[in-house]
């Protein structure tokens, strides 16, 4: 969410919403596995357990959830990574909420296949009285070191995969917000002795996604420091409001903003701009032409 720049938000919430269910529900099938596991170990062994027999169990029960895991992680992340990718109507809830359950997924896979099996062997072993006991080294299987590399290659491929696209929006972000910079004025707002310019490539908002420059301008024409803006476009409705879903980031020039929105129709959207910084604090209310 921090790599991205998305705040917390409604879109967000139901994003970690999906993710707790599905990681709680990966959780309990792997515990499930290791109660099997033991109880298993334990009839083999004709009703009473050593450490080192817990231990095995353990291993042998979340081995037999590597791959369930691993696809379920795997069709997660493939479904959802076009998403991060999108640029249509919609992409900008979409985003913020397809994110957690991206990244937990990954968390979640760490979590279940390594961090649930230890904290149970450490709460069996203290409900059966078996912590004194010394375990024996444990001898790798002959196949432990493949499955581990498999597992490592996995992982990498789906972080790879998550960072690469992570790129992607971000440098066609930037690469839009350059075109902006030499677009035409779409319109121009007059708050105090500062005017509020909004630039376009077109030279005009268009239905959908759309990718802007905002400038603050003193009278003289000079770009003003306004620190932070807030940007804010709705289109009211009988019964509802569609919002215009703005996000308006700093450019690196002062007084500069790269902003995206997605207006889902035509017609004259009411805008409004919110600044706090160096010169002060201020708002302005407008109209935006979207064809």
């Amino acid at each position: 969410m921090w790599l991205l720049g998305y705040n917390f938000s409604v879109a967000v919430w139901v994003g970690f919403i999906a993710l707790f269910g599905t990681a709680v529900q990966t959780g309990v099938v792997m515990v499930i596995y290791l109660e099997e596991a033991v109880e298993r170990k334990r009839r083999e062994l004709g009703g009473t357990l050593t450490r080192a027999a817990l231990r095995d169990a353990v291993m042998e029960g979340a081995l037999l959830r590597l791959r369930p895991k691993l696809m379920t992680v795997s069709t997660v992340v493939a479904g959802l990574l076009p998403i991060m990718w999108s640029t249509s109507v919609g992409a900008e809830v979409m985003k913020p909420l397809a994110t957690p359950v991206l990244g937990g997924m990954i968390s979640s896979l760490i979590h279940v296949l390594i961090v649930t099996p230890v904290i149970f062997f450490s709460i069996r072993e203290r409900q059966l009285g078996l912590q004194h006991e010394t375990l024996p080294v444990a001898v790798p299987a002959p196949h432990g070191g493949r499955r581990i590399m498999i597992t490592t290659v996995l992982l990498t491929a789906v972080a790879a995969a998550l960072f690469v696209g992570w790129r992607l929006s971000r440098q066609g972000a930037t690469d839009a917000g350059a075109a902006a910079q030499g677009g035409g004025r779409v319109v121009t707002a007059r708050s105090g002795d500062m005017d509020i310019v909004v630039l376009s490539p077109s030279g005009t908002l268009r239905t959908g996604r759309n990718t802007f420059t905002i400038e603050f301008r003193s009278s003289s024409g000079a770009l003003v420091d306004v620190g932070t803006i807030r940007v804010s476009a709705t289109m009211t409705m009988p019964g509802m409001v569609m919002p215009g879903n703005v996000q308006a980031q700093p450019s690196g020039v002062p007084g500069r903003f790269t902003a995206t929105a997605e207006f889902g129709m035509a017609g004259s959207w009411p805008i409004n701009v919110e600044w706090t910084g160096p010169a002060g604090s201020g708002s302005a209310n407008f109209h935006g032409s979207v064809q």
